[in-house]
């Protein structure tokens, strides 16, 4: 039954809203739409596709516990949502929601105070973490914020309410503008102990994620003899993996929040702070001088825009990786990347794709190229499609 007249829009879901675009198709449906996506997307690649990892059935809905949400004002109430053209669509009992998120999203929309002094622009939640975004210059008056209110937030699971004040919300959501914390605490632990802030990068369906993880590992082997570079490293979840299996670790972020919070969840990982296309030209000597004879790897999680013309350039021409793990969210870019890798002589063994978010026509894919013409290598428990 993958019509979509056979399927009933879940509880809470606004049939004007379009974010979820496989909403109305069962989990099977779905996958098999994204399945014959990647496979014309990656087409010269298609035969090391293999099936879709997914987390089944019960994590299709109330698995996405960080959002951003537009904001408008009704005279007496904020709603929370998105845009649709000229329209704005209010969901404030997304389906796909953690309840977290509905719950504050019900809570704020009766505290805030009107919009005439109080310009909020975006809702931002990243788990634990609650930040209202202000198009402004000016720190607002917060005289607003009640001890009934802290009370209601840390009774729903939030541990932080900040105000970002960032006079070009709509262009980027966050700025190097200031930042302040209204109630709570500057941080939050994550799933697996890690500290994170209100703009830290979080991957969705942890389950998935340490599952990709583990397959980055068990193909890139890394131990005591190798270094591993991690571009795009966050938080230092994956840093965290290569250096209990003793490799050397070198992570590039952009994000100085990130920066921050990885240095104290993987002490002894080196963590660079800078778009890694400014960074990696300045490893060489750090690598020539601690790591020259180790066994060089690659993991990237990059971006959607994908790794970029410099950071492969870097790759191909100086670090020259024996393997690489690319976890990727954007088959289009992906597909750009793996031309560039391939041309220099890498060879895709395998390409896995994660449901990190059901209901939805995305998809992440974790690709597994090799410098050397070893062959398709399946890893196991996974069927080739």
């Amino acid at each position: 039954m993958d019509t979509q007249s056979e399927i009933l829009l879940p509880e809470g879901c606004v049939a004007r809203c379009n974010a979820c675009h496989h909403r109305l198709l069962t989990n099977e449906g779905s996958v098999g739409k994204k399945l014959a996506w990647l496979q014309s997307k990656l087409a010269p690649w298609s035969n090391t596709i293999t099936n879709i990892v997914t987390a089944g059935f019960n994590q299709r809905y109330g698995y996405r516990g960080k959002a951003t949400l537009s904001a408008k004002y009704f005279g007496s109430y904020w709603a929370f949502g998105m845009w649709r053209r000229n329209e704005f669509i209010a969901i404030p009992c997304c389906p796909v929601h953690k309840t977290i998120i509905n719950n504050i999203c019900s809570l704020l929309s009766q505290f805030l105070p009107p919009n005439k002094n109080f310009p909020l622009a975006y809702l931002h939640i990243a788990e634990k973490q609650v930040c209202l975004v202000l198009k402004s210059k000016n720190m607002p008056d917060i005289s607003w914020f009640s001890a009934e209110l802290a009370t209601k937030l840390e009774k729903f699971g939030a541990e932080a309410l900040w105000i970002h004040l960032n006079p070009s919300a709509g262009h980027r959501l966050f700025e190097k503008t200031p930042w302040k914390l209204v109630w709570g605490r500057a941080f939050s632990y994550d799933y697996k102990g890690f500290r994170y802030g209100p703009s830290s990068f979080h991957q969705l369906i942890p389950v998935l994620y340490q599952q990709s993880l583990d397959m980055a590992f068990n193909y890139l082997t890394p131990g005591n003899n190798d270094l591993v570079i991690d571009l795009y490293c966050g938080i230092g979840h994956s840093l965290d993996w290569w250096l209990k299996r003793g490799a050397g670790a070198i992570g590039i972020e952009s994000s100085g929040e990130a920066v921050v919070h990885a240095g104290i969840n993987v002490p002894g990982a080196m963590v660079l702070r800078g778009q890694c296309h400014t960074r990696v030209k300045q490893l060489a000597c750090t690598i020539n001088k601690n790591y020259s004879a180790k066994r060089r790897l690659l993991y990237a999680n990059p971006p959607r825009k994908g790794m970029g013309e410099i950071v492969l350039k870097w790759i191909i021409e100086v670090y020259k990786p024996q393997k690489i793990a690319y976890l990727s969210c954007s088959a289009g870019t992906l597909s750009k990347d793996l031309a560039i890798l391939t041309n220099a002589g890498y060879i895709v063994e395998q390409i896995s794709p994660f449901d990190f978010f059901p209901n939805t026509h995305h998809i992440e894919t974790l690709c597994l190229l090799n410098k050397q013409n070893s062959g398709i290598t399946t890893l196991p428990g996974i069927n080739t499609a």
